[in-house]
């Protein structure tokens, strides 16, 4: 308990976000990240070795960067001089980056994000789906590295599919707010709308894979 760090995003003096750490056992809290257009997101490895950040500047060019959890080795993983690129997560086998990416070559109206994958090895990344612009973001690997959950907007859904048996689950979600899996992999957390109401309240609901049953909690 006395080696336990806190991990988490605040504004430093010039009200950029940066990565701060600070002791459970307490002390003050030391950002470990210094970028000047700020931090936009961040995740840690399973190893506890790695954190993943994302970094989107003023002109539109992002760029997820790794860094030690001491704040040092600072190195660029990827480079998205004409896209915005974020949310980085490791695939089971830490060998594959999943991440959200929007061109800005894309004609839509809208902003529209697509799950991309980034070989760590080579360097090379390409859509995960088939059609390079089908909207989707949230990529997150259940714990056993067995499911991967995304969020699907233009069906408002979280959409769960098994990489080995192909099971796949739909679930309705109109909330937009990324899912999370419980240790055991049996289950997800997500937010959703209460009722159909447009207006309704959010809640925290819990859908179980064993089951098919969602719980609001």
């Amino acid at each position: 308990l006395n080696q336990a760090k806190v991990l988490y995003l605040a504004q430093d003096n010039a009200n950029h976000n940066q990565i701060f750490v600070v002791p459970v056992s307490g002390g003050e809290p030391k950002a470990i990240t210094h970028e000047a257009a700020g931090v936009q997101s961040f995740t840690i490895s399973d190893d506890w070795k790695t954190i993943l950040y994302t970094v989107l500047n003023m002109d539109g060019e992002s760029s997820i960067w790794g860094i030690n959890p001491d704040g040092t080795d600072a190195r660029r993983v990827l480079d998205c001089p004409q896209a915005q690129c974020g949310g980085p997560q490791w695939s089971p086998d830490h060998k594959k980056l999943f991440y959200e990416r929007h061109d800005y070559s894309q004609t839509a109206a809208l902003s529209i994000f697509s799950i991309w994958w980034l070989d760590l090895a080579s360097g090379q990344t390409q859509p995960v789906f088939q059609d390079q612009a089908f909207p989707s973001f949230a990529p997150r690997f259940s714990p056993d590295g067995q499911w991967l959950s995304y969020i699907s907007p233009s069906t408002n859904t979280i959409e769960v599919y098994n990489l080995y048996d192909s099971r796949r689950f739909s679930i309705p979600d109109r909330s937009g707010v990324p899912q999370m899996w419980s240790p055991d992999s049996g289950s997800l957390l997500f937010w959703d709308l209460a009722t159909s109401d447009i207006s309704s309240a959010i809640h925290l609901k819990k859908f179980d894979l064993a089951s098919s049953q969602i719980t609001d909690l």
